[in-house]
């Protein structure tokens, strides 16, 4: 059990739903999710998950959202905290480097923030030139935006020693062939979630994309990431929308 005091936490202003926890023990790493009761006063292991009716309020005139919030397995857990899903070896997710390239201005001197990091030793890595490596996000870069949009919220499953390595679409922003992006790829099975489309990404048509159909939806079986969400995130929708539409060429030619 987990357990929480009202001088902790304010609670008037809160309603806890879930704590997970990843716990590194003599046999790996452990994914935990815990699920408070409604008394707030105690979190109960939940390794089976559940499913959660809620609504959200965006605010007063507008009509509440319905939805179902999925507290995930311990197994789902550890789905997508895989860094090789075939070897079984897991780790917390963490942040990558190019996330924090940015350039800072310190005593006067413009510098890779990371650099600067490297010369106060908040981090140690003697070999590495931290101003040569590369710096996502960049404002007005719609490939490059929507790419580390990509990578964030699908890479961790979507390469090729991850969980989802079996579909053969992998979405990390060093991946440099096309048809890996989903360009023109057909997916590996059919069914609900590819929505009756034939590829993962068709350039210039985000309507005929899966991977835009399965950030679309809310249906448990269909939606994409399966796990992480209840609602659909306009923002990444948007962004994605706009990239398929700018990508040139067609699969009917095809181009990959």
């Amino acid at each position: 059990k987990l357990s929480t005091a009202s001088d902790q936490l304010p609670l008037k202003f809160s309603h806890l739903i879930e704590t997970r926890l990843l716990v590194n023990t003599q046999n790996g790493w452990l994914g935990l999710p815990y699920i408070w009761n409604k008394q707030q006063s105690d979190a109960d292991l939940a390794v089976a998950g559940q499913t959660i009716p809620l609504s959200l309020n965006i605010n007063s005139n507008a009509e509440p959202k319905h939805f179902i919030y999925s507290v995930p397995n311990a197994n789902q857990c550890i789905e997508c905290h895989a860094i090789n899903q075939t070897k079984q070896q897991t780790l917390p997710l963490g942040i990558k480097p190019q996330l924090l390239n940015t350039t800072v201005s310190y005593q006067g001197q413009t510098i890779s923030q990371l650099a600067h990091w490297q010369q106060l030793k908040i981090i140690s890595s003697p070999n590495h030139d931290y101003a040569k490596h590369r710096s996502l996000p960049q404002p007005h870069l719609l490939d490059l935006n929507a790419r580390t949009y990509l990578d964030i919220n699908c890479g961790h499953c979507h390469n090729p020693t991850g969980s989802a390595n079996s579909s053969g679409l992998f979405l990390t922003d060093d991946i440099t062939n096309l048809r890996q992006l989903g360009l023109c790829k057909p997916p590996v099975t059919g069914g609900i979630g590819a929505g009756g489309l034939a590829y993962n990404i068709y350039p210039g048509r985000p309507e005929g994309s899966i991977l835009l159909y399965r950030m679309k939806s809310q249906a448990p079986q269909i939606m994409m990431p399966e796990v992480g969400r209840s609602l659909v995130h306009t923002e990444g929708v948007e962004l994605i929308q706009a990239w398929i539409k700018s990508l040139k060429g067609s699969c009917l030619d095809d181009i990959i």
